[in-house]
């Protein structure tokens, strides 16, 4: 029971963290194909109604991502009694992404540097969710 109730969490985490990478994607279509939204601007319309809660939910949706992977991670423990090296690399990675968003969401930096770390990091824990994943064996 324990087992399933950690498997859910983390298949939950897994979606929430697809929907805050969904930003970014989002974001980076609109920017880098301007010409094509000009050409059709019913495309547009529908991308931008479909950018809107995604932008506007994203430190939310983090923020989830986290609380599940937190819950996944106890009940993990409760059930193994043991900690899994990828799970605890994947949860870093999390935790950081998490800081480095509400860094940048509070405490409003000049520059770019803290947004180029915080999407070096996303990249790294897509790697280390999927590496995990395979580890365990989506176990």
């Amino acid at each position: 029971m324990l087992m399933t109730l950690a498997k859910i969490f983390g298949a939950a985490a897994i979606v929430l963290f697809v929907l805050t990478l969904m930003n970014f994607a989002l974001k980076w279509t609109y920017r880098n194909y301007p010409k094509y939204f000009k050409k059709h601007p019913k495309y547009a319309k529908v991308h931008l109604a479909l950018m809107k809660p995604f932008v506007k939910m994203h430190k939310w949706v983090g923020i989830g991502t986290v609380a599940m992977m937190d819950a996944h991670i106890v009940l993990a423990f409760l059930w193994e009694d043991d900690f899994n090296v990828s799970g605890v690399a994947t949860a870093v990675l999390l935790l950081s992404q998490m800081f480095l968003g509400m860094y940048g969401a509070w405490a409003k930096p000049k520059g770019k540097t803290w947004l180029i770390i915080h999407r070096i990091v996303a990249i790294c824990a897509i790697a280390a969710l999927i590496a995990h994943g395979i580890l365990t064996d989506f176990d």
